[in-house]
């Protein structure tokens, strides 16, 4: 039986759910020591990614959350004709890092109010 790989808030029973509790303490350290104001969660597709952000949300309301998405993306290997793995160029590195740049970008711009936008706009066409 197949089943989906759709975010779901995790219980406490659930094996994951230990990951939640380890990263609201490591969250807390941090923001403590003012040290991090940023946090990425990265892994594998189906790894779980989006349910622990979804039950780390729910369940720690005191933080706030700005969700990006990227694509997996390797920064520093390119795809082969023949299907292999081979180093990229500094030119190609920077054209991937653009394209991220570009995806976090659109995403903050389409999640704010029509008034920031308009200003965003005002700014880039001076």
């Amino acid at each position: 039986m197949l089943k989906p790989l759709l975010p779901k808030k995790l219980k406490e029973t659930d094996s994951s759910f230990s990951t939640v509790q380890e990263l609201k303490e490591v969250l807390h350290v941090a923001i403590d020591k003012g040290e991090i104001k940023n946090v990425a969660l990265t892994g594998p597709f189906g790894f779980g990614k989006s349910s622990i952000l979804l039950t780390l949300r729910d369940n720690c309301t005191e933080f706030e959350y700005l969700p990006i998405s990227l694509a997996t993306l390797q920064a520093h290997e390119g795809i082969a004709e023949n299907g292999e793995k081979e180093p990229i160029n500094e030119e190609q590195e920077e054209q991937l890092n653009r394209k991220i740049e570009y995806s976090i970008l659109q995403q903050l711009i389409y999640r704010e109010d029509c008034p920031l936008f308009f200003n965003l706009s005002i700014c880039c066409l001076l």
